[in-house]
């Protein structure tokens, strides 16, 4: 097998990250509990729903592999491009590995509280401790993801890498990541945990993912284009 296919393989790492993390939303038949929840109801969540969630957390775990390996081959992709010091190629890969790094801690917190203090086995102050380290986490890490998409969308839109089209997508993901790390300060509303944003940030960028995957599959092996041969104007970075 020729280099470009194993290149191919790599990035294609992305579709199944994106496969794996829709399929950990859906084994929970409920949806999660809201910022400001009674801890009745979020400890009768945890409780009701033992065998699911750490079913989820399994699988968000096999996601997170996946995706730690699609990073690399977008690092590698965008470096190729970039040239130079690959200043923003490395801030991608940076980025992505701190928002896996969150991700991970607020599922480890969501799982220490199914494994463990779910039910009878827990105490009010422990769990709604848990809970509010899992819901920070989860609203943290979009600063890192904002960053990503927007390292990813600069070297697309400097370089001519990836369609100018995903440029603009990528750094108006980054501005909706931003604002959905409004989370960690609000206790209500659609911007709070659990909230309908946060849902559609979630969504937003699995679809980013997907596309990026999807986009360097088609053109690994392929001639990159110069920025200039699309048209676009870089921003200086």
């Amino acid at each position: 097998m020729d280099d470009a296919k194993w290149e191919r393989w790599g990035a294609a790492t992305g579709i199944v990250f994106f496969v794996l993390v829709a399929l950990s939303v859906f084994i929970v038949p409920a949806a999660p509990p809201k910022a400001n929840d009674s801890i009745v109801k979020i400890t009768k969540y945890y409780a009701d729903h033992r065998k699911a969630l750490l079913a989820a957390g399994y699988v968000s775990g096999l996601a997170l592999a996946f995706g730690l390996w699609f990073l690399g081959s977008l690092r590698s992709f965008l470096r190729a491009g970039e040239g130079g010091t690959g200043r923003l190629s490395t801030v991608a890969f940076g980025a992505g590995l701190v928002t896996g790094a969150m991700a991970l801690a607020s599922t480890m917190a969501s799982s220490a509280i199914t494994f463990k203090l779910a039910g009878l086995q827990g105490t009010a102050v422990v769990v709604r401790a848990l809970f509010d380290l899992s819901s920070m986490a989860a609203g943290l890490l979009w600063f890192p993801a904002a960053v990503w998409a927007a390292a990813t969308g600069t070297v697309a839109w400097r370089t001519g890498v990836l369609p100018k089209w995903y440029a603009q997508i990528s750094l108006l993901a980054a501005v909706a990541f931003i604002v959905d790390a409004l989370s960690v300060y609000v206790d209500s509303g659609p911007l709070a945990t659990g909230g309908a944003y946060g849902l559609v940030a979630f969504i937003a960028f699995g679809l980013w993912v997907l596309v990026t995957s999807i986009l360097i599959v088609q053109r690994v092996g392929k001639p990159m284009m110069p920025a200039r041969a699309e048209g676009a104007s870089a921003p200086p970075m």
